[in-house]
């Protein structure tokens, strides 16, 4: 028998097409209704034999919380992971001997193992969570540690005898003493009404991903969450009160410079920022501000990387940020250069603020950066990676966010075109509107960066020179 096989030949110099984009079959957040208040949702994995389970509980922000220290007990008794019901170290052990992980802390934990072993974790979770063993050992362990950490402060005081350090360390000390009756009048009844206050089912949000279906999630959260406790809701911290404060920061008018010197420096550290004003978290445009980020300074194909690292070599890497935020968001750019190549280091990062700013983007750059950034994005939500999940559900009910969002994720980045690339940097690439500080070698630099704006110098305690 004869047999022939014929191939093509294959052109490496040129680039696969890129196939039609799939929509993702995984991301998508199944809300579970729950009697208590409790936030529970499933992420379902058909045919995936682990789980995860993640559990986020808010509280108080931990310097406007007024039982800080009932609080910092009740933190050291979950660390000891011993309840009531299993005292000897089982919600320790157990998991290891199942091949399963088990973290529980006071804002809540997270479980990895097998689904088959999914009720005898949560009930060693749950047993944990709801039932901490607390006791004065814990409440002994805590006094102690402010007891060592005050007699640290009162020893790092006597060390220096310049007045501008020691009185900020003698400010804190003072607050630190005035704060100590709390812990001599701590009690066990009072940490554990501090967790029936806060440790309550409404403040909660749980993610559960496995191959489950809605009945069995069910089932599940009823079981082991459905007694949980409500207790006082605490209203989430929503864009829209805090514009005002926003509105009222001082705004950078022109372009300025600080210089801080290290006399034996031989690079210069270099750091642009402005503030975007406006670009809240979950704004409307989000995607395309992390999309005009991507292909300005926030990967190695982007216009930073290509000019400063790949063409001049003035930098071993360079990296911009144009994050949104609960104060409307900030632009950063950062890089180190030698100190000879700081001015002309400067002038080229300009340029490509202006230059992002005047042209349009091209299309094989757009397409590498919105590949870029799916590709990042479905790699996030594997399995084993619970993070995209919980942080999606807990931003979903205070941003009022669909719940298919991870979903159509990437179909929203290939709608994206060059205009609005352009559009988007002209609002939020502020080559004039910004602060750069240089920290280096001020003798080598003083009279070479006037040019860029105003420029103050300082020395390394930030006193003007």
């Amino acid at each position: 028998m004869l047999c022939v096989a014929c191939t093509s030949p294959v052109n490496r110099n040129k680039a696969p097409i890129a196939d039609t984009p799939q929509k993702l079959m995984m991301g998508e957040l199944l809300p579970i209704p729950m009697a208590n208040g409790l936030h529970f949702y499933l992420v379902r994995l058909a045919n995936y034999p682990k789980f995860t389970l993640s559990i986020n509980i808010d509280l108080p922000h931990i310097n406007q919380d007024p039982e800080q220290v009932a609080r910092k007990v009740l933190t050291n008794a979950y660390s000891k992971k011993r309840s009531l019901t299993f005292t000897n170290g089982e919600i320790e052990s157990l998991p290891k001997q199942l091949g399963a992980m088990l973290a529980l802390n006071i804002y809540g934990g997270v479980i990895k193992g097998m689904k088959r072993n999914v009720n005898q974790l949560l009930e060693l979770y749950t047993d944990g969570l709801f039932n901490p063993l607390i006791n004065n050992e814990n409440i002994s362990e805590v006094v102690k540690k402010h007891q060592q950490s005050l007699a640290k402060k009162a020893q790092k005081i006597k060390q220096f005898k310049t007045p501008h350090i020691k009185k900020p360390l003698m400010d804190n000390l003072k607050n630190s003493l005035l704060k100590s009756s709390q812990y001599d009048d701590i009690t066990v009844v009072d940490v554990k009404q501090y967790f029936r206050n806060n440790i309550v089912a409404n403040n909660a949000t749980v993610v559960l991903v496995g191959d489950f279906t809605q009945a069995e999630a069910k089932q599940l959260s009823d079981k082991y969450f459905g007694y949980w406790q409500q207790g006082e809701l605490l209203k989430p911290q929503v864009n829209q009160l805090i514009k005002q404060s926003v509105t009222k920061q001082p705004a950078v008018k022109h372009r300025k410079l600080v210089v801080i010197d290290n006399p034996t420096a031989v690079q210069s550290t270099i750091s642009f920022k402005w503030l975007l004003n406006d670009a809240f978290k979950f704004f409307n445009k989000t995607l395309e501000l992390n999309l005009l980020n991507e292909v300005f300074g926030g990967s190695q194909s982007s216009y930073l990387y290509k000019n400063l690292r790949e063409e001049k070599a003035l930098c071993y890497n360079i990296s911009s940020s144009l994050g949104e935020s609960t104060i409307g968001g900030i632009g950063t750019i950062n890089t180190h250069v030698q100190t000879d190549k700081t001015e002309y280091a400067i002038e080229n990062i300009i340029f490509e603020m202006l230059r992002i700013r005047n042209t349009l983007v091209s299309k094989s750059d757009l397409f590498k950066a919105k590949n870029s950034l799916i590709g990042k994005h479905t790699r996030s939500l594997s399995a084993v990676n619970h993070s995209p999940y919980i942080t999606f559900a807990m931003s979903k009910r205070q941003y009022n966010l669909p719940n298919d969002y991870l979903q159509t994720k990437p179909s929203q980045y290939y709608q994206i075109n060059q205009q609005t690339i352009q559009f988007m940097a002209q609002q939020y690439i502020k080559p004039y509107e910004q602060v750069i500080t240089v920290t280096g070698n001020v003798k080598e630099l003083r009279g070479k960066l006037e040019r860029f704006g105003e420029v103050v110098y300082l020395d390394s305690s930030n006193n003007p020179l």
